[in-house]
């Protein structure tokens, strides 16, 4: 982990309420044409995820780096073993990646530089939004 997203991240868990956010922003990770490290991951693992200055941070620091970047989203679907509460989850998913896809918008990203898809996960506990640089 970088030195830059070591002190974020340090910055974040001394607030409570941001808990819920892994910020994983290595500085390459804009400059990088793909990259398979996500700029930022959301975790929804409460009522209330305060991640709008992380990715504000996050997308201005990729739109520096470079500026004809592309944000690929991607909303990461906690799979269970009932199918009505894998239906619930990804419902659930799509919502917070629209959240962020919103927010992304407000900041002035266009929208067709966002790329919005979908992955299932058994791995996952809740629901995430992965975002990757391109």
């Amino acid at each position: 982990m970088t030195k830059l997203a070591m002190n974020v991240t340090r910055k974040l868990a001394k607030t409570a309420a941001v808990g819920a956010i892994l910020c994983s922003m290595a500085a390459s990770a804009a400059a990088q044409s793909h990259s398979d490290t996500p700029l930022l991951v959301v975790r929804f693992n409460q009522d209330r995820v305060y991640y709008q200055q992380p990715l504000y941070n996050a997308v201005s620091r990729a739109l520096e780096a470079k500026p004809s970047v592309l944000f690929n989203i991607v909303a990461v679907v906690p799979q269970t073993s009932s199918e009505s509460a894998n239906q619930q989850a990804q419902a659930n998913t799509q919502a917070r990646a629209g959240q962020l896809v919103g927010e992304m918008v407000k900041m002035g990203v266009p929208q067709s530089r966002l790329r919005v898809s979908y992955q299932k996960s058994t791995f996952a506990q809740t629901p995430e939004v992965h975002i990757f640089v391109q």
